[in-house]
């Protein structure tokens, strides 16, 4: 149920990138519903964030782990903990610069995070008070490891640490014992993941995980992720397309009828034409009909009667070298575990917004015309 109601959340976040990319290509740069029109962007991207997360839950997806900067994530939760936490509650946000990146799932260490600011925001109740968020490097020793909940799967080095303080009511030792079983709660309301998960997805990266605190002082919990230090490269600019002459038909696969009526829209932005295919049959039989018309293929991967996996091994059938871009909702590190062996010309992960199109179309479009 979970991997079907993501799926579907996940089309609805296709339409509402979509349209959002369009519209600001309609607005005038200056156009103040520009910025709402990216705050729309934002969400959504946050929102396919926690689809991709209850995909994995339901075994129908993986964790993405990519190279992270800790300082940027925390800055794009900032607006959200504001809204979150008590009223009465200050943040303060005390951030090293130049630190290396960590190799960890973004959706996971974000909801770490949301996670120990509300406990936080809950430690310190009507009284209200102060909550300290404070990234660092640390090289950390094995001797500083031996307090560690997570100590059996660390190794000594260099750590991204992010420490969260509040001056809230504090924990006894008997209580400090019990935080992280699970179902366990005091008077805290069970909001996010708890603290049992949290303790799982730090030891999962490998990471680890310290809690000081005491009744009357606060509490501070310090998690520390192994840091990787090379710095985050920015990837060359995607090739344009307009440098493509776009004479070829693309043939837009979606059984959906409101993403196939923006697919249309979002290739006819970059100057391409395109017909629509609802299903694998229909897309074969279009194939067949008008090969010599078809540059790229665009491929859902869900869909009735013929799903795009089926869909593409009779497209190859007609063609050995046929160029298809693959659309999902899955990772791209399981769609080519199901695609080993034949090659793909692209792959967008949905939803996917108007420059990532750009991009994997400039990159087949330029394989089609050394075909």
């Amino acid at each position: 149920m979970a991997g079907g109601i993501a799926h579907d959340f996940n089309n609805l976040l296709m339409a509402i990138l979509g349209h959002s990319d369009l519209a600001r290509l309609e607005l005038p740069e200056k156009s103040p519903a520009q910025q709402h029109l990216e705050q729309i962007q934002t969400a959504s991207e946050r929102a396919a964030d926690l689809c991709r997360q209850m995909l994995a839950y339901s075994g129908r997806g993986t964790f993405l782990i990519e190279p992270i900067d800790i300082n940027q994530l925390i800055d794009e939760l900032m607006n959200m903990l504001h809204t979150a936490v008590s009223k009465k509650a200050e943040i303060c946000l005390h951030q090293s610069r130049d630190l290396p990146n960590v190799h960890a799932d973004a959706t996971q260490i974000r909801q770490v995070v949301m996670n120990l600011v509300l406990n936080a925001s809950d430690a310190l109740g009507e009284q209200g008070g102060t909550i300290t968020v404070t990234t660092e490097r640390r090289e950390v020793s094995a001797e500083d490891l031996v307090n560690s909940l997570t100590r059996e799967t660390l190794e000594p080095g260099p750590y991204v640490c992010v420490e969260i303080a509040d001056t809230g009511c504090g924990m006894s030792e008997e209580v400090l014992q019990r935080i992280f079983e699970p179902f366990f709660t005091t008077k805290f309301t069970g909001r996010g993941l708890g603290l049992s998960a949290v303790l799982g997805i730090v030891k999962g990266h490998k990471g680890f995980l310290r809690v000081k605190s005491r009744p009357g002082y606060g509490t501070c919990f310090t998690i520390g992720l192994p840091a990787h230090e090379s710095r985050r490269v920015a990837e060359p600019a995607a090739a344009d397309t307009a440098n493509v002459k776009p004479t070829g038909l693309i043939l837009f696969v979606e059984d959906e009828p409101l993403l196939q009526q923006l697919g249309t829209k979002m290739l006819t932005s970059l100057g391409l034409k395109s017909i629509v295919a609802s299903d694998g049959n229909e897309a074969v039989r279009l194939y067949q009909q008008r090969k010599s018309e078809i540059s790229v293929i665009m491929l859902d991967m869900t869909m009735p009667y013929m799903n795009g996996e089926e869909a593409y091994r009779e497209l190859r059938k007609i063609d050995p070298n046929v160029v298809v871009i693959l659309a999902s909702g899955f990772t791209e590190s399981e769609i080519n575990e199901r695609f080993d062996g034949c090659p793909l010309a692209g792959f967008l992960q949905k939803p996917y917004t108007l420059a990532s199109l750009k991009a994997a179309l400039g990159k087949a479009l330029r394989q089609t015309e050394q075909k």
